[in-house]
């Protein structure tokens, strides 16, 4: 009789990474977002965005203001989070976000804090939305 030897496939690691969410803020001209996959992650993902990126992004000159900042983070929370995922897919640890000024911008980038209040209400709303609480 004949046994037909058999061929064992190798088991599969779990392609499925694990899901990352924003777990701190930081900065004041540029914005550095910190991700993780638990608040005391020991490996955290940390974007920084400029104030270049968000007038590339919101296609408005520099100087940019608080409040355009925020909302430009707000708009984009979830293309900023798998950025952060990308980093981590590729073993990087941060990554810069910049992007392509207006020509007509060629002074130094100066961040605007217009209504400080309204800017950390945004960052606020922004974080709770990044982990998934429902505002109040």
């Amino acid at each position: 009789m004949l046994r037909r030897k058999s061929t064992e496939l190798p088991l599969m690691i779990d392609t499925i990474s694990k899901p990352l969410m924003l777990i701190g803020m930081a900065g004041e001209f540029h914005i550095c977002l910190i991700y993780g996959e638990h608040i005391d992650d020991p490996k955290p993902i940390i974007l920084t965005v400029t104030p270049d990126y968000v007038a590339h992004k919101t296609s408005k000159p520099l100087p940019i203001r608080g409040s355009e900042f925020a909302e430009c983070l707000d708009k984009n929370a979830e293309d900023l989070r798998k950025m952060a995922l990308d980093c981590r897919d590729r073993g990087k640890t941060s990554a810069v976000l910049t992007g392509t000024p207006p020509k007509e911008a060629k002074r130094t980038p100066k961040l605007v804090i217009g209504d400080f209040q309204r800017s950390l209400k945004a960052c606020a709303h922004f974080m709770r939305m990044l982990r998934g609480v429902q505002s109040a």
